[in-house]
């Protein structure tokens, strides 16, 4: 067997040689100790730097940013703009990096670059409200200018056409256009410029409607071949009543018809004309009075017309036939249409304003005073302007 060993040895080691044995199993021990306090400690300041509150969010200076911004929105008026867009999206930044500082950060602080930037939006806001400020204010001005430019060209339109324009198509656009530019006012005054100047953009545009068809309407007026001929067949009218004969004269512009027996003028009628008031009639359906003589080839008592008595005219005829014929060729008739008939002195007027198809309207009183005296085969003249220069004889 194995040799035990004897109590003396054990008992006579070195106690200074047992003390660092001891020792170094000792520090054997904490070693493991150390290192995890170690990672305890590195790990706990890392969770700290990143979850601690950090430096607060610049209320201030968001607070700002966003009041500019309201500011700038309100003073587009809703208006799309590249300026706005810009505005929308430094602000859609502004406010992700602000709610995401706001929680957990796993990164530094942002403080500082969260105020930068809500110090670039105020900033582009405000200036852009200033710009938005002056061109409103330019526009303001120019707004009222054009207004009142407008104004007085309608005051004109109407002092220039009074007794002269008597279509209703004519006068409903001369009385929109009114109505736009009260419109444009009103809008003006609660600040919409833009619905303002839509307004006035649609004054003009009636206006620029209304002198173009008067110009259609009035430049034969201002020609003097044309007056040449209107008044030489008005001239050759009452001529041929001087042996005792009756005709009636109509006079478009004037918007009066004269009953003339013996060259001299028995009796005046106010008349109301076709709905296209001066305008040459050219096709059926145009709502004009026809130009020419004509004679009576009906008398349509009551009972026998639709606007309470009537004398039937024989248009068209030849002359109107040729002018038809010649608008046709130059293309200044709808496809499909031809010349038109039907056209009478009838009753049912009085109203001041036309309205027919291209009849001419009296008064039923005055319809009666002319309808006894007036005979089939009564020459009847319808000129758009001339002086009845027979002398009168009432």
């Amino acid at each position: 067997g194995r040799k035990r060993p004897s109590q003396r040895s054990t008992s006579m080691a070195d106690p200074t040689d047992l003390d660092a044995t001891h020792n170094l199993a000792r520090r054997r021990r904490r070693w493991p100790d150390v290192v995890v306090g170690l990672s305890f400690l590195v790990v706990g300041s890392w969770f700290g730097m990143m979850f601690a509150p950090g430096d607060p969010l610049p209320e201030d200076a968001l607070r700002r940013a966003r009041t500019a911004l309201h500011q700038a929105r309100r003073a587009s008026s809703g208006n799309p703009s590249p300026d706005l867009d810009r505005l929308a999206n430094l602000s859609t930044e502004l406010e992700n990096l602000a709610a995401s500082e706001a929680t957990v950060r796993w990164r530094a602080p942002r403080s500082l670059e969260i105020e930068a930037r809500a110090r670039e939006l105020e900033g582009a806001a405000r200036a852009f409200s200033v710009q938005i400020g002056r061109e409103t204010s330019d526009r303001s001005r120019a707004l009222l200018e054009r207004s009142k430019a407008l104004t007085e060209r309608l005051a004109q339109i109407e002092a220039d056409t009074e007794g002269l324009v008597g279509s209703r198509a004519l006068r409903a656009d001369l009385q929109h256009a009114h109505l736009d530019l009260r419109v444009a006012q009103e809008s003006a005054h609660r600040g919409q410029i833009g619905a303002a100047e839509q307004a006035l953009a649609s004054a003009e545009e009636k206006l620029d409607d209304v002198d173009s068809r008067i110009d259609l309407r009035t430049e034969r007026l201002r020609d003097p071949r044309w007056l040449d001929r209107w008044q030489r067949l008005v001239d050759a009218t009452i001529a041929e009543t001087r042996e005792g004969s009756l005709a009636i004269v109509v006079d478009k512009q004037a918007r009066r018809s004269y009953l003339v027996k013996s060259g001299a003028i028995v009796g005046k009628f106010a008349i109301e004309l076709g709905r296209n008031g001066l305008a040459r009639k050219l096709w059926e359906g145009d709502a004009a009075t026809p130009e020419g003589r004509y004679r009576v080839i009906e008398k349509k008592d009551r009972g026998h017309s639709l606007y309470y008595r009537a004398l039937l005219l024989d248009y068209p005829n030849a002359e109107d036939r040729r002018d038809f014929d010649l608008a046709k060729r130059r293309g200044l008739v709808p496809q499909g249409r031809g010349p038109g008939g039907l056209i009478e002195i009838h009753g049912h007027g009085g109203s001041g304003q036309d309205w027919t198809n291209g009849c001419v309207a009296l008064s039923n009183r005055d319809l009666d005073q002319l309808f006894d005296d007036v005979a089939v085969g009564t020459r009847v003249t319808i000129v758009p302007t001339a002086q009845v220069r027979g002398h009168d004889g009432r």
